[in-house]
């Protein structure tokens, strides 16, 4: 039997149980159907939410004037990173230029929570309380919108290029025929070779919050087709351009007098709704880029050395546990416990990968929130697009040098024998509890988008609750 054959089976068999999942879930109550609609009401929620500050509010700046300004960042001052979504606005020839900004960043926030629900609600593994758990996580697209935060960052252009390419790779392993299968391979990878060529232009935490996840899955499709040898080497391609990418962002960096002369080249109108109180002063994502790279050090070392460091151990930790859960109530009805551990296991080390690719952002930028959400979103876009856990992240270990290696061997192995299979077993016979504690934890959580300052309170939900409780007993 040939690979090709092989592969169709595998194909049609995904096929066959998608079909099989479907019909079980059209068979349930009312309350069970009524539930499916739930992910689907969030997201245009969360799409109207964005709009009353966008779209329906043009000429208002009813967002991050810091976000504004970076968007702004063009190439007057010469060639610069961040520079080329600048440049492509000054085209509208709109001053100032709001009206196309709010329009762009509606459009784009839209695609995104729709390519979100899609690919999570379609996959073959897919439970409609995993979903509404994910869209409700911490910094994701509901809490984007209802926190008026994070929607309006650039990398969420990076997260609707995924979202279609998690789409394309799922058209891949569906495909009933070779022919669509290597047509829609080639589409995935001319675009993802555009994505890394474009997107460091745009802003460089591409390269480390949104291609790993693209990147598992070129290999993974290459993988699928041994035969093609051109797909074999491609990944390692794209590799090569995003370290070029990586170094075009670091010579062009930009300076001081590049961001004065950024500030001028912006119209009186757009500085006024940026810096009402300094027009005449660089600030935001422009004065940004003329920082140093000692500078960035400084900000994150505030970070750091705050008492309020611990809100950032608690969002890393119980956004991490959020997604094992999310992954865990995945598991299919009957599902054998052997066979539930292994696959989360499998996309426990996706996770990881994704984690571990991200880290050189948390000592570059003080933007930890958006790196944790960046990561997270990467990570449910791949594991339900991947709904067999069978993309395998590389084998990291063989890098490390010998005398460690043998300890975090040690280290791997507890963690995949015995403590995945505990939170497999403890998932399963617990579920309902440890739901509610995640769903509290998610409507009442906001780690801080950027830059902590005294008396932040990452539950500020929680307070006019029990201040109106405590009214209520008096």
């Amino acid at each position: 039997m040939g690979d090709d054959e092989i592969f169709a089976r595998i194909s049609w068999a995904e096929v066959i149980v998608g079909s099989k999942v479907k019909r079980e879930k059209d068979s349930g109550s009312f309350a069970a159907r009524l539930l499916r609609h739930v992910p689907f009401l969030l997201i245009l929620a969360s799409i109207g939410l964005v709009a009353q500050v966008t779209l329906l509010s043009p000429r208002q700046l009813a967002w991050n004037a810091w976000a504004y300004s970076e968007w702004l960042i063009n190439y007057d001052a010469g060639f610069v990173r961040r520079g080329l979504s600048g440049a492509l606005i000054e085209l509208s020839r709109s001053v100032p230029a709001l009206p196309v900004v709010n329009l762009l960043v509606f459009v784009v926030f839209a695609a995104f929570c729709l390519l979100f629900w899609w690919v999570l609600c379609h996959s073959s593994r897919s439970t409609p309380w995993a979903v509404i758990l994910a869209m409700l996580l911490p910094n994701g697209p509901v809490q984007m919108a209802a926190g008026n935060e994070i929607f309006y960052r650039k990398e969420i252009v990076f997260h609707v290029a995924l979202g279609i390419s998690c789409i394309l790779y799922q058209m891949i392993v569906n495909a009933t025929t070779d022919a669509k299968r290597s047509l829609f391979s080639w589409i995935f990878f001319v675009l993802l070779l555009a994505q890394i060529v474009v997107f460091p232009l745009f802003q460089e935490v591409y390269l480390f919050i949104s291609f790993p996840a693209s990147w598992l899955l070129a290999r993974q499709i290459a993988a699928l087709q041994p035969q093609r040898r051109v797909f074999g080497w491609l990944p390692g391609a794209a590799v090569v351009i995003s370290l070029g990418m990586m170094v075009v962002c670091a010579v062009f960096r930009g300076n001081e007098a590049v961001a004065q002369q950024l500030w001028t080249s912006l119209s009186g109108a757009d500085r006024m709704l940026i810096s009402p109180s300094a027009p005449d002063t660089p600030t935001g994502g422009i004065a940004a880029i003329g920082w140093s790279f000692v500078k960035n050090l400084i900000v994150v070392a505030d970070i750091v050395m705050s008492s309020l460091f611990w809100i950032w151990g608690f969002a890393a930790v119980g956004v991490g546990a959020v997604l094992v859960l999310v992954t865990s109530l995945r598991r299919a009805r009957g599902e054998a416990d052997n066979l539930a551990t292994e696959r989360l296991r499998q996309h426990l080390s996706q996770l990881w990968f994704l984690f571990l690719a991200s880290l050189p952002m948390y000592a570059l930028g003080a933007d930890w929130a958006r790196w944790l959400s960046s990561v997270a979103i990467s990570y449910l876009f791949l594991s339900f697009a991947d709904s067999t856990g069978s993309i395998k992240p590389p084998r990291l270990l063989r890098f490390m040098p010998r005398r460690w290696r043998t300890s975090l061997e040690v280290t791997r192995d507890y963690f995949t024998d015995t403590l995945v299979p505990a939170i497999s077993t403890v998932s399963a016979r617990h579920t309902i509890p440890l739901l509610a504690l995640a769903l509290f934890y998610c409507l009442t959580f906001r780690p801080p988008e950027c830059c902590m300052k005294g008396g932040y309170n990452p539950f500020y939900r929680i307070k006019p609750v029990l201040a109106e409780f405590s009214h209520f007993h008096r």
